[in-house]
Protein backbone atom coordinates (compact mmCIF):
# COMPACT_ATOMS: atom_id res chain seq x y z
CA UNK A 1 0.00 0.00 0.00
CA UNK A 2 1.16 3.12 -0.79
CA UNK A 3 0.34 6.80 1.27
CA UNK A 4 1.90 9.92 -0.40
CA UNK A 5 0.00 12.27 2.12
CA UNK A 6 0.98 15.99 2.43
CA UNK A 7 0.09 18.75 5.15
CA UNK A 8 -3.32 19.93 5.51
CA UNK A 9 -3.70 22.77 3.68
CA UNK A 10 -6.37 26.06 4.72
CA UNK A 11 -7.58 28.77 2.58
CA UNK A 12 -4.40 28.97 0.65
CA UNK A 13 -1.75 28.24 3.18
CA UNK A 14 -0.96 25.85 5.60
CA UNK A 15 -3.14 24.95 8.36
CA UNK A 16 -1.09 25.13 11.66
CA UNK A 17 -3.03 22.07 13.34
CA UNK A 18 -1.92 18.89 11.45
CA UNK A 19 -3.29 16.50 13.61
CA UNK A 20 -5.56 15.18 11.00
CA UNK A 21 -3.17 13.90 8.85
CA UNK A 22 -0.57 13.04 11.42
CA UNK A 23 -3.09 10.90 12.50
CA UNK A 24 -3.37 9.39 9.11
CA UNK A 25 0.21 8.53 8.84
CA UNK A 26 -0.32 6.64 12.56
CA UNK A 27 -3.21 4.57 10.81
CA UNK A 28 -1.06 3.59 7.89
CA UNK A 29 1.54 2.57 10.62
CA UNK A 30 -0.66 0.83 12.90
CA UNK A 31 -2.25 -1.23 9.77
CA UNK A 32 1.35 -2.16 8.78
CA UNK A 33 1.05 -3.77 12.55
CA UNK A 34 4.17 -1.28 13.52
CA UNK A 35 6.51 -2.94 11.36
CA UNK A 36 7.19 -0.31 8.21
CA UNK A 37 8.06 3.71 8.64
CA UNK A 38 6.92 6.34 6.66
CA UNK A 39 7.79 9.31 4.76
CA UNK A 40 6.96 11.96 6.96
CA UNK A 41 5.68 14.49 4.24
CA UNK A 42 3.75 16.28 6.50
CA UNK A 43 6.90 17.29 8.47
CA UNK A 44 8.93 18.34 5.07
CA UNK A 45 5.80 20.95 4.73
CA UNK A 46 5.60 22.10 7.71
CA UNK A 47 9.73 23.00 7.59
CA UNK A 48 9.48 24.58 4.03
CA UNK A 49 6.72 26.49 5.20
CA UNK A 50 8.10 28.12 8.01
CA UNK A 51 11.94 28.68 6.82
CA UNK A 52 10.55 29.79 3.60
CA UNK A 53 8.24 32.82 5.18
CA UNK A 54 10.19 32.84 9.02
CA UNK A 55 7.22 31.38 10.46
CA UNK A 56 9.11 30.01 13.15
CA UNK A 57 5.96 29.20 15.24
CA UNK A 58 5.30 25.98 12.54
CA UNK A 59 8.10 24.08 14.48
CA UNK A 60 5.99 23.16 17.21
CA UNK A 61 2.44 22.16 17.91
CA UNK A 62 0.03 23.51 20.87
CA UNK A 63 1.68 20.94 22.98
CA UNK A 64 5.04 22.11 21.89
CA UNK A 65 5.97 19.07 20.05
CA UNK A 66 8.22 18.99 16.61
CA UNK A 67 5.53 19.05 13.67
CA UNK A 68 4.01 16.36 11.78
CA UNK A 69 4.78 12.56 12.34
CA UNK A 70 8.31 13.15 14.03
CA UNK A 71 6.41 14.85 16.85
CA UNK A 72 4.22 12.00 17.59
CA UNK A 73 5.55 8.89 16.93
CA UNK A 74 9.09 9.58 15.75
CA UNK A 75 10.48 6.16 15.43
CA UNK A 76 8.28 5.15 12.59
CA UNK A 77 8.66 9.02 10.56
CA UNK A 78 11.49 8.96 7.80
CA UNK A 79 11.73 12.80 7.98
CA UNK A 80 13.31 14.66 5.32
CA UNK A 81 13.54 18.21 3.86
CA UNK A 82 14.10 17.61 0.30
CA UNK A 83 15.19 14.65 -2.47
CA UNK A 84 15.45 14.11 -6.49
CA UNK A 85 11.50 12.62 -6.04
CA UNK A 86 9.52 15.42 -4.61
CA UNK A 87 10.17 18.04 -7.46
CA UNK A 88 12.64 20.80 -6.24
CA UNK A 89 14.49 23.22 -7.73
CA UNK A 90 17.71 23.50 -6.73
CA UNK A 91 18.18 27.27 -6.57
CA UNK A 92 19.79 28.90 -4.13
CA UNK A 93 16.80 29.27 -1.97
CA UNK A 94 16.24 26.31 -1.65
CA UNK A 95 19.90 25.05 -0.76
CA UNK A 96 19.39 28.07 2.23
CA UNK A 97 15.55 26.33 3.09
CA UNK A 98 17.54 22.76 3.78
CA UNK A 99 20.58 24.34 5.24
CA UNK A 100 18.27 25.99 8.24
CA UNK A 101 15.67 22.73 8.30
CA UNK A 102 18.76 20.20 8.52
CA UNK A 103 19.03 21.27 12.43
CA UNK A 104 15.02 20.93 13.12
CA UNK A 105 15.29 17.75 11.95
CA UNK A 106 18.56 16.67 14.17
CA UNK A 107 16.76 18.54 17.06
CA UNK A 108 14.11 15.73 16.87
CA UNK A 109 15.24 12.40 16.91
Amino acid sequence: MLVWLFACIGTGELDYHQDAARQRLCNWVDECQARSTVFDFVTKGILQEAVRHCQYWRLADGKKKAPGLIGWWPSKAVTFVDNHDTGVSWTNGIVAEMLLSQPVVLATI
